[in-house]
């Protein structure tokens, strides 16, 4: 399987060359997290394994599957759980040939760390992002109001859409923005005006986040393994 690395949204000003933000970014400060931080999003691939019903019988049916993640340092990766795996009755089956995307690197092969499906999410071991820089995790909550930085990838570019923090309901960050975070940024990072990564964005219908406080947990225990 090959690809082209990922390419990222570009625009010029200043003469300078910076990572394009929608214009519903809020402040400026936003922009230059995007522009910081663009380079540790990646995109997921892997092979599923479908069992589907045609003409009364059951045959298997091979797709790709595909998502947004985020490297968050030591060689491990957060996206979402069901890019790679699926939830069977009393276990987590994986799907085969994973690959991360990793802007200026290419595909690279990953190893699944670890599956939370209650949050669905799950990590990756993608051993050439062990130099590469993570934002830090933020060890508290946005409030209620706040800006923040969502991105994602589409169309081979790494987008990014601004939204606002209208409250914490559990381990989530409920959002609001007059831009819809579509399936693009499912897996993908939410970054704070102070360049922390603050949340993961969930596959809801209602846009939400897992909490930066939830995530630490699930990434410790990774990391004691």
């Amino acid at each position: 399987m090959t690809r082209a690395p990922i390419a990222v949204s570009m625009l010029l000003a200043g003469g300078a060359v910076r990572a394009a933000v929608a214009p519903s970014t809020p402040q400026q400060e936003l922009k230059s997290v995007a522009d910081r931080w663009h380079s540790t999003v990646i995109e997921v691939r892997a092979r599923a394994t479908i069992p589907v019903v045609i003409d009364s019988a059951q045959q298997i049916v091979e797709m790709p599957s595909f998502g947004t993640g985020v490297l968050i340092g030591d060689g491990l990766a957060l996206t979402m759980l069901h890019s790679v795996g699926v939830v069977l009755p009393g276990r987590v089956g994986a799907w085969s040939d994973v690959l991360a995307f990793v802007p200026g690197v290419g595909p690279m092969a990953a190893q699944i760390a670890a599956f939370f499906p209650e949050l669905d999410l799950a990590v990756l071991r993608v051993a050439v992002a062990t130099s590469i820089n993570a934002a830090p995790l933020a060890t508290d909550l946005p409030v209620p109001g706040e800006p923040l930085i969502a991105m994602g990838v589409g169309d081979d570019a790494v987008n990014a859409i601004g939204v606002t923090v209208a409250g914490v309901s559990r381990d989530y960050l409920i959002l609001v923005s007059n831009r819809r975070l579509d399936s693009r940024y499912w897996g993908g990072p939410l970054f704070d005006g102070r360049g922390r990564l603050v949340g993961i964005i969930a596959s809801s219908v209602l846009p939400r986040a897992v909490t930066s406080v939830a995530l630490r947990d699930l990434i410790d225990r990774v990391r004691q393994r």
